[in-house]
């Protein structure tokens, strides 16, 4: 195999479990000293992260134990582990040229519930061409008492449905009373953003 192979081999391998460059180098039959340097390689362009797969619980819908499934637009979803749900608020497209190249970038857009509480909304971009190719996204969010990391892994099905399969993990954290002052409002004035923004956009 030359670098590019390993390489692509590497990633599909880390988006999967956490292995030491040994146990990468046996997998794919390649000395230790040119995987480590690959990884580090990866990790400075974004194209895997420093987080440990096996901490991560799989979303799973809660009517079908399925860790894959599909969701349209405006559909809601309930996951089976820490009361977590979606829901696949809204799709808007931007159009432009790039080098003389016209281009058309489809957005969709996800919020993840904890409870009757929004975590967080997810904004996936994907193209007319990469229907039927799975994309991933890796967010992190905290409250006054967690902090969740969200791989949500998505491939586009139609401009108004998507297949996700999500992956995540969650810490307790405690924070003195300033501090939860301070995320709070920090929160709020995301989410008046988030809402004037939507309301600007999606009348």
């Amino acid at each position: 195999m030359n670098k590019s192979e390993i390489r692509i081999k590497i990633t599909d391998l880390l988006k999967e479990e956490e292995l030491s460059s040994k146990e990468i180098g046996e997998k794919l039959g390649v000395e230790t000293k040119l995987v480590s340097p690959i990884i580090s390689e990866l990790k400075k362009q974004g194209r895997i992260h420093s987080v440990s797969p096996r901490k991560f619980f799989w979303g799973i819908r809660h009517e079908n134990e399925q860790n894959e499934f599909l969701i349209k637009k405006y559909e809601w979803v309930k996951l089976e582990k820490y009361e977590l749900k979606i829901f696949y608020k809204a799709t808007y497209t931007f159009s432009g040229y790039s080098e003389n190249e016209h281009y058309v970038e489809n957005h969709s857009v996800f919020e993840i519930h904890r409870g009757d509480k929004v975590l967080m909304p997810i904004d996936v971009i994907w193209f007319d061409n990469e229907k039927g190719k799975r994309n991933e996204v890796l967010t992190e969010v905290s409250t006054h008492e967690e902090i969740f990391r969200i791989i949500l892994k998505y491939t586009a099905v139609s401009s108004n449905s998507m297949k996700i399969m999500v992956k995540y993990e969650r810490r307790e954290v405690k924070l003195s009373e300033s501090e939860k002052k301070a995320v709070k409002e920090e929160e709020d004035e995301i989410r008046k953003q988030i809402s004037n923004w939507m309301e600007e956009n999606f009348k």
